[in-house]
C-alpha cells in the first residue's frame, strides 16, 4: 500500500513540520491575544481565533485534517482492498463528528440528567456522562483495532500501534488535560488566577489535540521510512492471494 495520493511527493518532516507551523501560528494570535487582553491593550479576542471554539478558524483547521485523513484511508481501502484502512477510516470519522458536533458533550448531558446523576468527586452529572459516552467510544476504538489485529498481518498491526497512539494522545489531552483543568478551576474559583488558568488549559487540551492531529496526517499522507515500509508490506503479507485485510 502506497501513499494514498501521487501528487503528494513531500516527505514526512516537510509536511508534518507545515502543518504545526499553522498550528503554532493560531496558537500564538490565541495566546499574544489573551496576553493583551490581559494587560488592558486590546480587545478580547475575536472568536474566530479563540482555539476552544468550535467553528473558529483553528477548530475548522482540525476538521479539516480529520477530512483529509478520512479521504486517503478510504482511497486507500478502495485501492488496496485494506480493510485495515477502511475500519480506522471509520475511526476517524467518528472523531470528525464527535469534534465538530459536540456530541460527546450533548449525549453526556443527556446521560447525567436523564441518570439522575449527583455531583461527586468535583464532577457535575454532565462531565460524568462525558466520560460515559468517551469510555464508549474507546470501547468501539478497541473492538475495531482487535478486529484489524486479529486478521491483519504484521505491518497492518504496527500500523494499528500507530492509530491506536494517535488516539490515546487525543484521549490524554482530550479527557486528562481536561480533567485536570476542571479540578483545578474548581479550587481556584474567585481567586484572580482563575481567568488566566482557564486559558491556559485550553491551550494546553485544544493546542495538544491539533499537534496530535498535525502527526496523524503527516504520517497518512506522508509515511515515514518506517512507515513506508509497513505500507509497501502491508498488501502483501495480509492474505496469502496478495489483498490486504
Amino acid at each position: 500500500m502506497n501513499r494514498p495520493f501521487d501528487f503528494l511527493t513531500a516527505p514526512f518532516r516537510t509536511v508534518l513540520i507545515w502543518l504545526i507551523a499553522v498550528d503554532f501560528g493560531f496558537i500564538l494570535i490565541h495566546t499574544t491575544g489573551f496576553l493583551l487582553h490581559r494587560a488592558g491593550l486590546a480587545p478580547e479576542i475575536p472568536s474566530i481565533f479563540v482555539i476552544s471554539r468550535d467553528w473558529a478558524l483553528p477548530e475548522g483547521f482540525n476538521y479539516l485534517k480529520w477530512l483529509v485523513i478520512i479521504a486517503a484511508l478510504l482511497r486507500i481501502a478502495l485501492r488496496d482492498h485494506c480493510g485495515t484502512a477502511f475500519a480506522w477510516a471509520l475511526v476517524f470519522l467518528m472523531i470528525l463528528a464527535d469534534d465538530s458536533m459536540q456530541i460527546h458533550e450533548t449525549v453526556g448531558w443527556l446521560i447525567g440528567e436523564g441518570a439522575g446523576l449527583q455531583a461527586q468527586f468535583l464532577m457535575e452529572p454532565a462531565d460524568q456522562g462525558e466520560l460515559v459516552v468517551f469510555g464508549l467510544m474507546g470501547l468501539s476504538v478497541m473492538l475495531l483495532t482487535g478486529f484489524s489485529f486479529a486478521r491483519a498481518g504484521s505491518a497492518s498491526r504496527k500500523l494499528n500501534g500507530f492509530y491506536a497512539a494517535i488516539i490515546i494522545g487525543l484521549g490524554f489531552f482530550g479527557v486528562g488535560i481536561d480533567l485536570i483543568h476542571q479540578t483545578i478551576v474548581h479550587f481556584s474559583e474567585r481567586h484572580p488566577s482563575a481567568e488566566f488558568l482557564k486559558h491556559v488549559f485550553a491551550l494546553l487540551e485544544d493546542g495538544g489535540e491539533m499537534l496530535v492531529a498535525s502527526v496523524a496526517v503527516a504520517f497518512t499522507l506522508a509515511p515515514p521510512a518506517i512507515g513506508s515500509d509497513i505500507q509497501h508490506r502491508m498488501v502483501g503479507d495480509a492474505r496469502p492471494d496478495g489483498r490486504a485485510t
